[in-house]
């Protein structure tokens, strides 16, 4: 009997043990878990940089697209100028400068020489950005070309760049 006296006691006291133990257990999670808001706001605007700055990439690289197509157009712009100027009879300057196939889908204005002023291109882009890197980018020794200048256009949507010819 005193065995089982002692069984008891014992199992009793492993009860209250382990009761202890699942109580503090329980306890414990409830101070792990803590404010879980805290790590899903940061998470938030990690990710939102991070498609910021992915977004301002892309942006930054359909530009720079863009700018080398039309560097190619004003090229071969500027080589059908000087084929057409060594020609006799010239050919219609509108033959030469198509407004209709630019790359920004703006106007291409061309403007005749006068005894006074050198003969000009107006080359509309969409941003001012596009127009100074656009300038950047055409040699200032190609046949043809006497200077470029960007100038703002009536909105902030455009910019000119203009090219005198010789």
């Amino acid at each position: 009997m005193k065995n089982q006296i002692h069984n008891q006691t014992d199992i009793e006291t492993e009860t209250k043990h382990h009761e202890s133990i699942r109580i503090q257990r329980q306890n414990i999670p409830s101070k792990w878990r803590g404010n879980t808001l805290v790590p899903v706001i940061i998470a938030l605007a990690i990710s939102a940089l991070a498609t910021i700055a992915f977004l301002t990439q892309g942006a930054n690289l359909a530009l720079e697209n863009k700018v080398v197509i039309a560097q190619n157009e004003i090229a071969a712009m500027m080589s059908e100028w000087n084929i057409a100027t060594q020609n006799t009879p010239r050919p219609a300057d509108d033959d030469v400068f198509n407004a209709n196939n630019t790359t920004y889908g703006l106007n291409i204005n061309y403007t005749q020489a006068t005894d006074d002023d050198a003969a000009t291109i107006a080359y509309t882009t969409d941003s001012v950005a596009a127009c100074t890197e656009l300038r950047s980018r055409i040699p200032a020794n190609l046949e043809g070309i006497n200077a470029t200048t960007c100038n703002d256009a009536e909105n902030d949507d455009s910019a000119v760049l203009t090219i005198t010819l010789n």
